[in-house]
């Protein structure tokens, strides 16, 4: 038996198979951010500029820089001296690199030293040369310059002026706790990313510390959307060491429309990730038992029921102001928010109610000769009514439209606003005035007659609106002779 010492010296087509691993755009681009976030001077604040076009991406930052020996590992695969930092495994400068274009240059100084140091890199070239040797640039450089400024041109993906506003929204979520610390300012074609802050209830965030089972402890903090998404946006960011490694995850309870509520952070700096840090090991036993430790804390703060309770709370609240605003929209009102919100079953005294007589609008209609006039209002009553009328005086007709009707568990708010007018129209023509006729057709005769005059209503109106800036343009006019 002979053994052999053999070279296993990885094939120079690695390099560029590198990009080609399943990086998204935006996360590449994040990596190169973070090395920045890595390469901050203590004390002070780091700026990040990023700046991208249809040929090219700039990042440019005043972190302390990289000398020589630090400039040439940036280039080795698998280099890394970043233990427990963002960039801990040595493959993000190159791989982000690669990923979003064919050719790349880094120029950097370290803070404090007199020179430069530039790499370029072509994969064209680099395929040809079948090579591991590259070559280092140095040049002399100020003192009081350090930097590192990153170059990638030739790129894979078609830009769209929309992409930087998308990254910069991204960049805002990914790297908010650095950006609200004031640790980072970070700019994507002149514009400053935002902590991203979710819109919560009222009773805002919750922080935590639960033990993971492992002697580790996992903390973060757990809320409620003030709107349920509908676009699955909801769930648990996950973080390991400030670095945000899967947004959104439903991890502790079941995905469902009702619990589309439950938002926040959890911190897992003990549970190992891939080597491209886009994913945590779930197989893994500290990423099991931290998934068990979620659950326990979903389910002791009741996370979904009141996911589901505040829905539908919210969606009262939500009917409540929509049925005001279609009945406002329907009779052309401005006055609607000054109805009484008191909770009645029979009005004793109508002008207590409805205040003046100009509060509303008035509206008449004809039915087999007999003229209607009408005041509508929106209420709150006690009871399974959908509407309740009374005698106002000056033969007025009050009918008020409760809140709580299931005719407003419907889409069309407003027909079904004008059918509960139209029945208690046809109720009070049949009992008060003894017309005999049966209430559904009674009803329909009425609506035809409604939507009449709500259209002679809203005519008058406009007519009203449009003589009005016709005087206002004629005062204009005559005003402007004057003056010459």
């Amino acid at each position: 038996m002979t053994d052999k010492k053999v070279d296993i010296t990885p094939d120079t087509s690695i390099m560029p198979k590198l990009g080609k691993s399943g990086y998204k755009n935006q996360e590449a681009l994040a990596e190169l951010i973070e090395n920045s976030i890595d390469a901050a001077i203590p004390g002070k604040q780091l700026i990040v500029e990023v700046v991208m076009d249809e040929d090219r991406i700039i990042i440019r930052d005043n972190g302390q820089g990289m000398d020589e020996k630090t400039a040439i590992n940036a280039m080795r695969l698998a280099h890394s001296t970043k233990k427990n930092k963002l960039g801990e495994f040595g493959l993000g400068l190159k791989t982000a690199c690669t990923a979003l274009g064919q050719t790349f240059r880094i120029e950097t100084t370290k803070e404090g030293g007199t020179q430069r140091y530039i790499i370029e890199y072509d994969e064209d070239k680099w395929k040809e040369k079948n090579s591991w040797e590259h070559t280092l640039r140095v040049e002399e450089s100020p003192k009081s310059e350090h930097n590192t400024i990153i170059e990638i041109s030739k790129l894979r993906f078609n830009y769209y002026p929309q992409l930087s506003t998308i990254y910069k929204d991204a960049f805002s979520m990914r790297f908010g706790s650095f950006i609200e610390n004031n640790e980072v300012k970070i700019k994507v074609n002149r514009k400053f990313c935002k902590p991203f802050k979710f819109k919560l209830t009222r009773e805002g965030r919750h922080k935590f510390e639960i033990p993971s089972g492992d002697g580790h402890v996992i903390n973060g903090w757990w809320g409620l959307l003030a709107t349920r998404s509908v676009k699955g946006n909801y769930g648990f960011n996950l973080f390991k060491g400030n670095r945000l490694i899967k947004t959104f995850q439903k991890i502790g309870f079941n995905p469902h429309p009702e619990v589309a509520r439950i938002v926040g952070e959890v911190h897992l700096d003990h549970v190992p990730v891939t080597h491209n840090k886009r994913e945590f090991i779930e197989e893994s036993r500290e990423y099991k038992l931290a998934e068990g430790a979620i659950k326990e804390l979903t389910e002791k703060f009741e996370l979904t029921r009141k996911s589901r309770h505040y829905g539908k709370r919210s969606k009262s609240e939500r009917l409540e102001k929509k049925i005001k605003g279609e009945i406002q929209r329907l009779f052309e009102s401005k006055q609607i928010n000054q109805i009484s919100r008191g909770s009645i079953e029979y009005p004793a005294v109508i002008s207590e109610l409805i205040g003046t007589e100009t509060d509303y609008p008035r509206y008449e209609i004809e039915i087999n000769e007999e003229k209607i006039k009408l005041v509508i209002s929106l209420q709150k009553f006690r009871g399974d009514k959908d509407w309740i009328y009374d005698r106002c005086v000056n033969d007025e007709i009050h009918i008020f439209l409760n809140e709580d009707s299931r005719l407003f568990g419907s889409n069309d708010l407003v027909g079904c606003a004008k059918i509960g007018v139209a029945e208690a129209i046809a109720k009070y023509l049949i009992k008060e005035k003894g017309i005999n006729a049966d209430v559904i057709d009674t009803r329909n005769n009425i609506l035809r007659e409604l939507n009449f005059a709500m259209k002679n209503q809203i005519d008058k109106e406009k007519k009203l609106e449009e003589k009005k800036k016709l005087e206002r343009r004629l005062a204009s006019i005559d005003a402007e002779l004057e003056n010459d």
